[in-house]
């Protein structure tokens, strides 16, 4: 085994005394390296402080510390953690833009907006999804349509109370 398991302790030793990286509050560090992993945060953004990037013996630049990569760690976290929590709000902002605009433009009812006379063709297209030739707007209609037919919540409900399933209920289904 060429990965054998090292203990905090252990992995710190060769961190310091083989690559030469610096460590500012070593109890802290060992804290974060059991938190998150030696793994995730060495491997994943030594590269950025090291020597030779394609020989982990070289070491790291003199100088480097722990925290050098843990803060690069972190912010990585902080600008995946916001970033995604941004596209969230995008969709949802969008989801609800196409309900209102279906539901104002076309009709709530499901028999109405699902129907395809309601969307020019456009063109059609391979789509992988589907594994054939098809106008995308056919593609969204038929996944829509099985939205519309789901033993979840909400649609069930929507269905069987209210006998239709409209446009900002429909666009909680994923596609």
């Amino acid at each position: 085994m060429d990965k054998p398991f090292k203990s905090i302790d252990q992995q710190i030793n060769k961190l310091k005394n083989e690559r030469g990286l610096l460590f500012e509050n070593e109890q802290r560090d060992k804290q974060l390296l059991l938190n998150y992993g030696y793994y995730e945060i060495i491997n994943g953004y030594k590269y950025h402080f090291m020597v030779d990037k394609n020989n982990d013996d070289a070491g790291f630049i003199q100088g480097i510390t722990f925290e050098h990569i843990y803060q690069l760690f972190n912010y990585d976290r902080f600008l995946r953690t916001h970033v995604m929590s941004s596209l969230e709000t995008l969709e949802l902002s969008l989801r609800q833009a196409i309900a209102y605009t279906v539901a104002e433009q076309i009709s709530a009812n499901q028999n109405e907006y699902l129907s395809r006379r309601n969307y020019r063709t456009g063109h059609r297209q391979y789509l992988h999804s589907a594994h054939r030739e098809m106008y995308p707007i056919d593609h969204l209609l038929r996944i829509l349509r099985g939205i519309t037919h789901a033993n979840s919540e909400p649609f069930k409900h929507y269905r069987e109370d209210h006998g239709n399933v409209p446009p900002w209920i429909i666009v909680k289904g994923r596609l």
